[in-house]
């Protein structure tokens, strides 16, 4: 829906240039007789006939300069739009009194072709802004075409990807829904369970139908997507100070346009005056300075999510180069999180522990609870979850619940040689072990180098985990980073505080939020971005590195685009003044410094990564 709102907007300012130019040149025929020398009623006639037409493109063409600047009024935001509409004014009342009092002193040709140059530059501005627009590129990352309507009855086909939500009728479906829960196995779903849009069928059983309830921005993954862009619009610090800067200049630039017109009429130069001014109002308009950031996060935004990074707040680029701590957790982070067991000690268990085990592991997203579940599914292919009537989880400890009126439970081992977990079960207020598996993880491939750039670079770099000390020692042996163990989640967010935190978005919440700086690299998509600044698509933490440098090269590109825009204004401004500048030709040089800047912009942003990384301290 927000992609047919651009496309109907699109539309309408098509039609106002297409309007804007018609009558631009139907004036400009009336001007030819004008300036050719006609005299008499013709005359009269012409000049009638071209204010006529000047009032609807004044009026109508350019009612967007009005809107602008009545919510900039509306707002209390002086409107960047205000010395262009006062120019058009100007010019318009000016020269509609030369027609009633005969002077015939007219700007009709010039203005009307100003407004269909002002709107034709404004609208390829907006193209641009939308090409660098991330949710179309979002979209497409996990939805597909859906034609149907709410109540449909859809067969679902191996390989699909859902375009609706809704729920199974029968049969049973295996789901992909990565990206919501983080669990990178399929997931067996049965009649009336929930299906999302975004998520893929990895197999089905023959003749497998869904009821559709949610379509379009109603589906769980649209309305995800739209929370998504709302956080992104939201304005960052660098932007205010650029809005703040572009605002000063336009009351200096107000400010030289009174005292010159005065001086000019003063001097009996009106004529002269009014044309230069008006070339001054129109060649400083601050477009670039106004468009420019956002453009430049909107065009970062767009290269770290080709390089699988979704970026939720563009204001952490920023706070990025006051990083000079990261810290990382360990399972699911660094090491592939996908943990294993011997299965064959699950013969230990008899056929009612077993299901009461995999159904409170079933019960949450830790990848501990995830690497249970799915190695108790695989032992018993016949398994079924039963329904848990009492679920409590302990962020660190454990998980328990009760099942049938018995309670079980599993926590952490306490084995500080071994990662591993016990089962237990309650009896009259007592616990009672009754089995104690040892998982084995690996480390992802891109971890030491990562790190060892990371700490080359000038960062201090430190592992904050829950696990025991000796087992972390154990699985990060080589690695050149700090370990801080037998943490809970409440002292990896104390920690977090004073740095940037790499970890799971689901288990390391806490600590995502307390950072300056929360990086996702695990866990589900909604529950991730909720608590991150980032979002990594891809597997490994190598994402760090491109986040980094990404965060200097927008700084780069900020810097040099505040000053291309600021000498363009003022070197514009003075040609405008000393009358080596018409406002015609203000009007095509408008829009030359948002192109250059958006130029510079794209070409840095791409050529970014196309160079190998540099280490050479922590300003990234």
């Amino acid at each position: 829906e927000g992609q047919g709102y651009l496309e109907r907007e699109n539309r309408k300012r098509l039609v106002d240039i297409g309007v804007a130019g018609a009558l631009a040149g139907n004036i400009m025929l009336m001007s030819v007789p004008l300036y050719s020398g006609v005299a008499g009623g013709y005359r009269v006639l012409f000049e009638w006939i071209s204010f006529l037409l000047a009032i609807p493109s004044v009026f109508y063409c350019g009612r967007s300069f009005f809107k602008n600047v009545q919510n900039g009024i509306k707002n209390r935001i002086f409107p960047i739009d205000g010395p262009i509409l006062f120019a058009i004014l100007v010019a318009f009342f000016y020269s509609g009194w030369s027609v009633l009092r005969s002077t015939h002193d007219l700007y009709f040709d010039s203005l009307s072709a100003l407004i269909f140059l002002l709107l034709s530059s404004r609208y390829f501005l907006s193209r641009i802004r939308q090409s660098a627009g991330l949710n179309p590129s979002l979209i497409g990352l996990f939805h597909a075409p859906f034609q149907g309507n709410r109540g449909d009855q859809m067969e679902i086909s191996p390989g699909a990807t859902l375009g609706f939500d809704g729920k199974i009728l029968n049969g049973t479906v295996w789901i992909d829904q990565s990206h919501f829960t983080g669990e990178s196995n399929p997931v067996r779903l049965v009649a009336g369970d929930p299906l999302f849009a975004g998520c893929r069928v990895v197999d089905v059983d023959p003749g497998v139908f869904a009821l559709v309830e949610k379509v379009g921005s109603e589906t769980r993954l649209q309305k995800f997507l739209s929370n998504l862009s709302d956080a992104r619009n939201q304005r960052t610090l660098l932007e205010q100070a650029f809005e703040r800067w572009a605002k000063f200049l336009l009351m200096v630039v107000l400010t030289v346009a009174f005292i010159a017109t005065g001086w000019f009429f003063v001097s009996g130069m009106g004529m002269t005056g009014m044309s230069r001014v008006l070339a001054l109002l129109i060649v400083t308009c601050p477009c670039a300075l106004a468009f420019a950031t956002p453009l430049v996060y909107s065009l970062a935004a767009r290269g770290l999510l080709d390089r699988g990074l979704l970026l939720k707040n563009p204001d952490s680029l920023d706070r990025a180069l006051g990083i000079k701590n990261i810290y990382f957790d360990k399972t699911g982070t660094l090491t592939f999180g996908s943990l294993k067991f011997d299965p064959r000690v699950l013969k230990k268990l008899s056929e009612e522990e077993l299901k009461a085990f995999g159904s409170i592991a079933m019960k949450t997203q830790h990848p501990v609870s995830r690497a249970l579940y799915r190695e108790i599914c695989e032992f018993d292919r016949e398994f079924a979850p039963i329904e848990v009537e009492f679920f409590k989880e302990t962020p660190g400890l454990g998980v328990e619940g009760s099942l049938q009126g018995v309670r079980y439970g599993i926590r952490k081992s306490p084995d500080a040689e071994r990662f591993g977990v016990q089962f237990y079960r309650v009896i009259q207020g007592r616990d009672l072990d009754i089995l104690t598996l040892n998982f084995e993880d690996e480390l992802r491939p891109d971890t030491k180098e990562v790190i060892q750039s990371l700490q080359d670079s000038g960062f201090g770099v430190e592992l904050l985990s829950g696990d025991h000390e000796l087992n972390a020692k154990k699985v990060l042996q080589g690695v050149p980073i700090s370990i801080r163990a037998d943490l809970k989640p409440e002292d990896k967010a104390r920690y977090a505080e004073s740095g940037m935190m790499v970890g799971d978005g689901v288990n390391d919440a806490l600590a995502l939020k307390a950072a300056q700086i929360g990086f996702s690299v695990q866990g589900g998509m909604e529950a991730a971005i909720d608590s991150s600044d980032v979002y990594s698509l891809r597997s490994g933490v190598s994402g760090v590195l491109d986040f980094l440098q990404m965060a200097k090269v927008v700084r780069k590109v900020l810097v040099l685009n505040f000053s291309i825009s600021t000498f363009y204004n003022v070197l514009g401004g003075s040609l405008a003044l000393m009358g080596h500048m018409s406002p015609l030709l203000a009007a095509v040089l408008m829009p030359l410094s948002a192109t250059t800047v958006f130029l510079n912009s794209s070409s840095l942003i791409k050529r970014a990564f196309k160079r190998p990384r540099k280490s050479g301290g922590n300003e990234c």
